[in-house]
């Protein structure tokens, strides 16, 4: 029987593409006030591609931005304070998401269970409007492991008093969210809108108010 609900949160609940673009664009902006709008573009269209969806450094980010165009960029521990507080300012939802989470609040434990930062991982969540909906979040500095790891699935099951089977796994990357979900004898969904192929049989949607087909 289905007990809970546990999301990721970058790029299934929030729409992270959406955000970090915003967020790219004012920083780039913020070291070229006075710069031609399409060159602008250029280099945030730029930083869009190193940004790799998150899973690379913010380091190897400002590294490219000075290498490939000159530019004077902060220290990599200043900009990633900034970058935190200004992703949570630009946070967006994607479309169904709080409609989903509050349709779910009560029925079923609720949680985000997610990689990355306690700082800036909760900023987001708590300016999506949605942390009152959930039971527990976690992120995987504050559980001391990341997805697709063991460990932090089995701090939210812990902490919620739920088993992994009786759980339904929401999330976008296949190798981290999904895998780590399975291994565990979650039962899964993948939120895969922009339609990436997939040969292995696994539960798929592009929209998040699907999810209630999936739902007991």
């Amino acid at each position: 029987m289905l007990k809970a609900v546990f999301f990721d949160f970058d790029e299934t609940l929030g729409w992270r593409r959406k955000y970090a673009y915003r967020t790219y664009m004012q920083f780039i902006t913020s070291l070229t006030p006075d710069l031609d709008p399409l060159l602008r573009e250029v280099i945030v269209q730029d930083c869009m591609i190193w940004d790799m969806r998150g899973q690379y450094s913010k380091r190897f980010i400002l590294e490219n931005i000075q290498k490939k165009y000159g530019l004077n960029v902060p220290d990599k521990d200043e900009f990633y304070v900034w970058w935190n507080d200004n992703c949570a300012k630009n946070m967006v939802l994607y479309d169904g998401a709080e409609e989903i989470v509050k349709e779910l609040q009560g029925k079923y434990k609720l949680a985000v269970v997610t990689n990355g930062s306690a700082r800036g991982q909760y900023s987001k969540v708590r300016a999506s409007g949605l942390w009152d909906c959930f039971d527990y979040c976690i992120c995987s500095n504050d559980a001391g492991s990341r997805k697709p790891d063991k460990g932090i699935y089995l701090d939210a099951c812990s902490h919620l008093g739920v088993k992994p089977e009786e759980v339904l796994f929401v999330g976008d990357t296949f190798t981290s969210d999904i895998l780590g979900a399975l291994n565990l004898g979650m039962k899964t969904v993948w939120f895969n809108p922009t339609g990436h192929p997939c040969d292995y049989e696994v539960d798929m949607i592009s929209d998040l108010r699907e999810l209630r087909n999936y739902l007991d």
